[in-house]
């Protein structure tokens, strides 16, 4: 008789059943061994609790105190045989092998053989029994704070950047950030808002400090003296409400040493995210939309990744629709790590995971994991994606950037900039603006920018303000005369072949010296630098022209129009992986126009890329993703050109004692001197030559770059983003690494494509971050009728373009028209006239 034979009725268990416990890590918290404690076993009974994976089922082992009962059809029972506690799922219920009220039922195993149970009682005499498991304490989540703004750019500056994923930095004299903390509904408000920060060692704490003000609450006023790792610095009754809080910090920093632009980089102070914030009980959030947005952003701040679990080779549409729902409505985009239902989980804690199962029906629902995670279980139909709407809130409409308007005066407050203040020694700040996609000037128009700003008249001598459009310096202005009020209006003319179509920035960039350098900063009453919101910039109007390049793809490009081609498409879970992170960043940054289209390859599928007229050559495009330059100037790359073998001596020969030697290599000479005469007056041969001449004039011209595949062969990158058709601008290939981490990518693009003055039609993404871009040079294309009204901008577009092709055509049509002239005088000319 097997000793630990069950009865099938009692231990059966339904699949559906299974599957849930699976997606959602709930059910019963424990499987107790309650064995009786003299018979005690190392061998044969667990006496101690056996941990389980946490991630497969959602069950833990722990042990158990309770005494074992006897039951009147077990005589087993009565010898203290073990009993197992299940979870009551379907199809345990109703049999005569389970016994007891608890939520899951009790499983009486056979008695063990008497020979054994005597072994096992003699072994365990000296065992004491295990004590009582401690009750856990109800677990706690931190909500965190998120940036109101977007992600702050990863590029130090004064103000708010994120070097690190998850930190915030405050560089500068002062400098203050905006956040959002969502409050689920609690019994109670919390005690406190905890910030966990650090300062720079170069921050004098008795002279810095951080202001928090929350929603509407009186600002409050602390000393900022973390100068060593994160601590804490816990806010009293913060005045938190249930649902969305608006919170303000903005700190004070001076330099324990010297003053200037240089002190104003070494004076920061960081949050961490992560830890920064509210605790809450982690059961107060909602099983519901709402619920699981907080935890899902709750996650992202302390990891960066949210989980997405399932073992389905068809899950990929239901993966793209939920990347993009969440990197709209998450606040900011999580990176996304997949895994299966049946991996070892890692002990890490987790806020928030999603579970995708193929089903008969199209529905979400959320349910709680046995650590606390509210999971959102998606069930799909064959190639379906759910559909969200009325389950997840609806996401936030994108930010986008204000247009300026062409052909009249825009203000700086219509383009969202009411208001300019600078209190740094170094201090920057952007306008940013959008012109029409069809916006083109590239000839010597004007754009002008009316300046109204103030200064300090206390300003150390040298300071200066810089007044740049898209990175140029167009105005510089001292900053160290006449301060103390605002100015009359200052008209700034600048080139406006300068700006594009799309995104542009107006940049101001002050400099103050300290006073002296090597001594801390006096503090201030007054501001360094004010300019007011009735400032404006005046746009002339162009024809509708368009310059093929990326620019306008990138600006038009959201994450529901990221793919991978058909050719492309193999493994489900590499599909995923390559096109998640932008489905989940990525947002058109203008209304105008269609979307463009980004497919996203890896360099075996080079081929599919179109190349257009570039001469491109796919393996040396594989060949900058596999880091293998390629030397062009190799001997084994130079044309093969075979050396002429030396000519044998030509014969001589005489006829006559009277006449010289007859030399045949003269005459040949002579032989060879017709064809050459001959070929003056080889049409077709002119004509050829001719064309390969201008074919090179034209290169030289109109090219801004050398050969693409000479360009590119000297390269090594991550990424490779192109465009290279010029009939079908809205078309954007990137080839990627195979081992590249898709989600860096990803942030790149996005801030390259944020950058006001992206030109070109291939970028090579560096190791290091940076981007290098190569140009096309194709000529401007005409988007209207050639009028009366337009000629002169077009014609100057095109000479600007290139100004000797513009030339050569010019005597061109000098000389073409000359022709008719001079066939007029000469048919009219009377006969035997000498003029």
């Amino acid at each position: 008789m097997n000793p630990f034979r069950t009865s099938g009725a009692a231990l059966r268990l339904s699949s559906l059943a299974l599957a849930a416990a699976l997606a959602t890590q709930a059910g019963a918290q424990s499987i107790t061994l309650q064995p009786a404690p003299q018979q005690q076993s190392t061998d044969r009974v667990a006496s101690a609790a056996v941990p389980m994976a946490d991630r497969g089922t959602g069950l833990t082992a722990a042990p158990s105190n309770e005494a074992p009962q006897a039951t009147p059809d077990r005589p087993g029972a009565a010898d203290n045989v073990p009993i197992i506690r299940l979870p009551a799922m379907p199809g345990m219920s109703g049999t005569p092998e389970t016994t007891g009220s608890t939520g899951g039922g009790t499983v009486m195993l056979d008695a063990l053989p008497v020979a054994d149970r005597a072994s096992i009682g003699m072994r365990a005499a000296n065992h004491t029994q295990p004590a009582p498991a401690e009750i856990p304490r109800k677990a706690e989540w931190v909500m965190p704070l998120m940036p109101a703004d977007g992600i702050p750019p990863r590029q130090v500056s004064t103000g708010a950047s994120m070097p690190q994923p998850g930190i915030i930095r405050l560089t500068g004299e002062i400098a203050e950030a905006h956040f959002l903390l969502d409050m689920p509904a609690t019994e109670e408000n919390p005690a406190e808002l905890v910030l966990n920060l650090r300062s720079s060692v170069n921050v004098l704490p008795d002279a810095s400090s951080i202001t928090v003000r929350v929603n509407d609450q009186p600002p409050v006023t602390l000393p900022l003296d973390k100068l060593g790792p994160f601590e804490p610095l816990r806010l009293r009754n913060p005045g938190l409400q249930t649902g969305r809080n608006d919170i303000r910090i903005e700190v004070t920093q001076a330099h324990r040493i010297y003053c200037g632009p240089d002190a104003s980089f070494d004076t920061w102070t960081e949050i961490d995210l992560g830890s920064s914030g509210v605790s809450v009980p982690a059961d107060s959030l909602p099983l519901n939309g709402d619920g699981f947005l907080a935890a899902v952003r709750a996650q992202t701040a302390l990891t960066r990744s949210i989980e997405v679990l399932g073992d389905d080779e068809e899950n990929l549409a239901a993966i793209e629709e939920i990347s993009r729902y969440l990197g709209a409505s998450a606040g900011w985009a999580p990176r996304i790590k997949f895994g299966s239902f049946y991996d070892v989980g890692n002990g890490s804690p987790e806020r928030a995971r999603i579970a995708i199962i193929k089903s008969d029906r199209d529905a979400v629902t959320f349910r709680r994991g046995a650590q606390g995670a509210i999971v959102m279980l998606v069930e799909h139909t064959d190639g379906a994606a759910p559909d969200f709407s009325g389950i997840l809130p609806a996401p936030p409409a994108p930010a986008v950037v204000n247009a300026a308007q062409v052909g009249r005066a825009t203000t700086f407050a219509e383009l969202d900039v009411p208001l300019v203040i600078g209190n740094n020694h170094y201090f920057r700040k952007d306008v940013p603006f959008v012109l029409p996609d069809d916006w083109l000037l590239m000839a010597s128009q004007k754009a002008r920018i009316d300046l109204y700003y103030g200064y300090s008249n206390t300003l150390a001598e040298g300071s200066m303000l810089l007044v740049k459009v898209n990175g140029e310096t167009v105005q510089m202005l001292p900053l160290d005369v006449d301060g103390g009020d605002i100015k009359p209006r200052l008209e700034i003319p600048f080139p406006a072949n300068i700006l594009n179509a799309g995104i542009n920035r107006i940049s101001f960039e002050m400099i103050v010296p300290g006073d002296p350098a090597d001594l801390q900063c006096v503090p201030r009453a007054t501001d360094m630098l004010v300019i007011l919101g009735d400032s404006s910039i005046t746009i002339p109007g162009s024809p509708s022209m368009t310059r093929n390049d990326m620019r306008t793809a990138l600006d038009r490009m959201s994450g529901e129009n990221v793919i991978i081609p058909t050719p492309a498409r193999s493994d489900p879970d590499r599909d995923a992986a390559l096109l998640m992170p932008f489905a989940m960043r990525f947002q058109p940054l203008t209304r105008e126009g269609s979307a463009s289209v980004l497919n996203v390859i890896t360099p075996q599928f080079v081929d599919a890329v179109p190349t257009g007229d570039t001469g491109l050559k796919r393996r040396v495009l594989q060949q900058v993703l596999t880091g293998v330059q390629v030397n062009f100037e190799s001997p084994a790359l130079q044309p093969i050109v075979v050396p002429q073998k030396n000519a044998a001596p030509a014969p001589s020969f005489r006829l006559s004692m009277t006449n010289d030697t007859v030399d045949t290599a003269a005459g040949a000479d002579e032989d060879a001197a017709e064809p050459m005469l001959a070929g003056l007056f080889d049409l077709p041969n002119m004509w050829a030559t001719g064309v390969a001449q201008f074919e090179r004039l034209r290169d030289f011209a109109s090219a801004d770059d050398p050969d693409l595949t000479t360009w590119l062969a000297r390269r090594t990158g991550e990424a490779v983003l192109m465009q290279l058709d010029p009939e079908d601008p809205n078309n954007l290939w990137l080839v990627v690494r195979p081992t590249a981490d898709m989600n860096e990518i990803a942030e790149r693009i996005d801030e390259f494509r944020l950058d006001g003055h992206v030109k070109g039609n291939l970028a090579v993404l560096s190791s290091d971050g940076t981007w290098e871009t190569w140009n096309a040079g194709w000529h401007p294309r005409l988007a209207e009728p050639l009028e009366a009204g337009n000629i002169r901008t077009v014609l100057g577009n095109y000479a600007s373009w290139s100004p000797i092709t513009f030339t050569a055509l010019t005597l061109l049509l000098a000389l073409v028209s000359a022709v008719p002239a001079l066939i007029y005088v000469v048919s009219t000319r009377r006969k035997g006239s000498r003029t």
